[in-house]
């Protein structure tokens, strides 16, 4: 399991203590909002994931009076819309953890996400071009970037119905045998991890136990990866056996956000802006014929 991390200050801590309380209000905002692109309700979201009622999606959506979100729940709705995880967090927490990150890169970042293999490679096509025009070496340091994206075909594409029990169970083993794995690899005593993530020992324990899963809180996740500076969250979904697609689904994500970075790290700001608005074009012409292909949401109509 390789992924640099960081071992989180005390200072980081509390930070994460100002943003816990805010997070599952400000997810439920972000989960309606990426529903509205996709123009998608919780009554054609219950019939592709049935084991989550009609009921349970209008409380995921819920601001004004959230509930403690489960991170399966979270992860099945982003395989199904093809959402990046940074979607789903405060932008200024992800900016933090990655100093080298602007606001543009980030948003470029998670635009690219809405986007089917095609049309992202068109977009990096055109972003090439352009950046031989202003001079870069794209044959030396940028074309090989692009081999770096795997390829699954459509193995990496939520089934048309997803069992959710399934789904949890498979996860969350995953998770467990990745957890304590991660724990030992970057040598995190339990306490510590206990502290970082706002959970008793006992909790942390069970999380990290294959035979006997339970339900992680999506706040948790957020503190384990904003809190260590996790980059590559596709690790905790490496031994995932029956939905092996969502793993795919989570490299090709982490694939693309990575070259999103490299690509316009070497950018002026004004060449970022370009980067950005072209991304943001192309999304905003092709995105619901796209999404609607990509994700299998015909299904629902």
């Amino acid at each position: 399991m390789l992924n640099n991390i960081e071992h989180p200050s005390q200072a980081d801590i509390a930070k994460l203590d100002i943003y816990g309380p805010t997070f599952d209000a400000e997810l439920s905002s972000e989960i309606k909002a990426r529903m509205q692109q996709l123009d998608i309700t919780p009554t054609q979201l219950n019939r592709r994931i049935p084991g989550i009622s009609k009921s349970a999606w209008f409380a995921n959506i819920q601001s004004t009076a959230p509930h403690s979100h489960a991170l399966h729940n979270v992860a099945a709705f982003a395989w199904l819309s093809q959402s990046s995880c940074l979607a789903f967090l405060q932008r200024k927490q992800v900016l933090a953890q990655r100093p080298n990150l602007c606001h543009k890169t980030l948003e470029s970042m998670i635009i690219s996400s809405r986007l089917n293999e095609g049309l992202f490679q068109q977009f990096l096509q055109l972003l090439v071009d352009k950046m031989d025009t202003w001079g870069y070496n794209t044959k030396q340091d940028v074309v090989p970037l692009l081999d770096t994206i795997p390829i699954f075909n459509n193995e990496f594409l939520m089934p048309d119905k997803l069992d959710i029990y399934d789904f949890k169970a498979d996860y969350y083993q995953s998770i467990a045998h990745q957890l304590q794995e991660f724990r030992e690899e970057h040598q995190i005593d339990i306490d510590f991890m206990a502290t970082v993530l706002n959970e008793p020992i006992s909790r942390i324990e069970a999380f990290e136990d294959p035979n006997n899963p339970i339900t992680i809180p999506a706040v948790t996740a957020m503190r384990l990866k904003l809190g260590f500076k996790v980059q590559d969250i596709s690790i905790f979904a490496a031994k995932m056996h029956k939905y092996r697609a969502f793993y795919n689904y989570q490299q090709i994500k982490y694939a693309r956000e990575e070259i999103m970075v490299a690509l316009m790290q070497p950018l002026t700001p004004a060449q970022r802006q370009w980067a950005h608005d072209t991304l943001h074009t192309i999304v905003k012409y092709c995105c619901g014929i796209t999404m609607i292909t990509i994700s299998g949401l015909h299904h629902l109509h």
